[in-house]
């Protein structure tokens, strides 16, 4: 999958820029408000999702809002939909998201699986980090059968749920995947071997691993963060009182970061469901699913401690707000957070907590 300029994105910019409210042009693409259509309909809340908060700003942006005709350019993404997912897509109309709200279906109706990717050559290897970042790291051999069988559970699972070995005329199914290297194979990998259930797959970089920063890589087992002393301090002290969700790793994100983060992706989900698709594949990395499962369900960073990385290319269903649990295991690892961050180097004595008290 390689970047590209959305078709309408042009058309967009000018569009902004006649309204002098060009300097919101990344903020937009970024979220996937690239086309005048979806651009020209925004509500109160898609400017709450894309901070706008200017009153001024929101009466212009709302000004034109319209309801034309459905698009093919609507869903033109990383993946251009051949012209029979097109169709299937089209016959869901557009309707005002204050319609949808007042629907009983809305969130119920939604199907998700989550995905995390399978295991990475990094995960192999750790010495791998000190020649390559993270975002660039592969799948490893393992990783690549894991994605492959992962495929294969994904289409017995739908064969399942809709009675029948290939979708119905209005089936439509999207990958949400990370845009780093082994998300974007797992979820190559799973379009390939689903049969003809995944319709298309878009990247959201919302969905990305946790950023380390300075600890990006570094063997917290054998003292590798002896460099950065303060840095350790401070984070074993969050950690000491349980706070490790909170704690903020130098020039990184927190675990609360990374829920914040995530939340930003559900407008696309939404959006999605506007125009008939409700089934949702999310390719994504161990702790951005955890954040994202506790966004979603509501839940609270306790549950965010207890609940472990989910295993390489493990499948768990949402079926609207309801947690149906895992429906394939996937493979089985040493957890990736807990090699990064083991406990054996974040807790003191209790000596060391009465010594502060």
């Amino acid at each position: 999958m390689t970047d590209s300029v959305p078709p309408q994105w042009p058309q967009v910019l000018e569009y902004l820029q006649s309204l002098g409210l060009s300097a919101y042009q990344d903020t937009f693409k970024a979220q996937g408000y690239d086309t005048l259509h979806v651009v020209k309909n925004l509500d109160d809340e898609d400017l709450d999702l894309l901070g706008i908060i200017k009153p001024g700003h929101r009466k212009l942006l709302q000004r034109t809002k319209v309801r034309p005709p459905l698009n093919p350019d609507l869903f033109q993404g990383k993946r251009r939909l051949d012209n029979k997912y097109w169709e299937r897509a089209k016959a869901s109309p557009v309707r005002s998201r204050s319609d949808r709200t007042n629907e009983s279906g809305k969130i119920n109706d939604f199907r998700i699986l989550l995905v995390r990717h399978g295991e990475s050559e990094a995960n192999v290897n750790r010495s791998l980090y000190t020649t390559m970042p993270d975002h660039a790291v592969p799948l490893s051999p393992a990783g690549r059968a894991q994605a492959i069988e992962c495929g294969k559970q994904i289409n017995s699972f739908f064969q399942t749920k809709m009675g029948s070995t290939c979708p119905p005329e209005d089936w439509f199914c999207r990958v949400w995947t990370s845009p780093y290297l082994r998300a974007r194979e797992t979820a190559d990998l799973l379009q390939q071997y689903a049969g003809d259930w995944i319709s298309d797959i878009r990247e959201s970089i919302f969905l990305v691993e946790q950023q380390f920063g300075l600890f990006e890589g570094k063997d917290w087992y054998n003292n590798g963060l002896e460099g950065f002393p303060q840095e350790l301090e401070y984070y074993r002290k969050c950690s000491l009182y349980g706070g490790r969700f909170w704690a903020r790793v130098p020039l990184g994100e927190s675990r609360f970061d990374v829920c914040s983060r995530v939340y930003h992706s559900f407008g696309t989900l939404h959006r999605d469901a506007a125009v008939g698709i409700k089934n949702s594949i999310i390719v994504s990395h161990g702790v951005t699913l955890r954040a994202w499962m506790m966004m979603w369900l509501r839940l609270t960073p306790e549950w965010f401690e207890e609940e472990k990385n989910p295993n390489y290319c493990s499948i768990r269903y949402i079926k609207g707000g309801i947690d149906k649990g895992c429906i394939w295991p996937g493979g089985s690892h040493h957890n990736h957070e807990d090699l990064a961050q083991p406990d054996l180097i974040l807790r003191r004595t209790s000596d060391d907590v009465q010594k502060q008290i």
